[in-house]
């Protein structure tokens, strides 16, 4: 019983520590590299960034909250390619127009919403 309760811990500890919606961006290139629902979103997103040309990414976005996430792309005053991303949120649209906030508030102009989805 001992082995049991102990194995259920870990179970929990492991699931509770599970993150759901990673991102990295690179400032230098615009690329950037996002994961959702895989079993390391982190290194997902982190390889992805480089796939899509990212020089030096940086994390964005690390969160363990399920829910619709949305990624919004715009571009600032030098032309350079700036990104407002969000997840765990209850409604889609709520969360296209957080991405699309988030993207405006780093100065983004020209928004648009490049991908959305949702995560359990």
């Amino acid at each position: 019983m001992k082995k049991l309760i102990i194995l259920l811990g870990f179970i929990l500890i492991s699931y509770s520590g599970r993150t759901q919606t990673a991102a990295y961006y690179c400032s230098q290139t615009g690329a950037i590299g996002y994961c959702y629902g895989t079993s390391d979103v982190l290194s997902c997103a982190y390889q992805n960034s480089l796939y899509y040309g990212a020089i030096a990414p940086t994390l964005v976005i690390n969160t363990s909250q399920s829910g619709y996430g949305a990624l919004a792309v715009g571009t600032n005053t030098y032309g350079i390619p700036v990104v407002g991303i969000v997840a765990g949120y209850s409604d889609a649209i709520q969360a296209r127009r957080a991405a699309i906030n988030k993207c405006s508030s780093v100065g983004g102009t020209n928004i648009y919403i490049k991908d959305s989805w949702l995560d359990y």
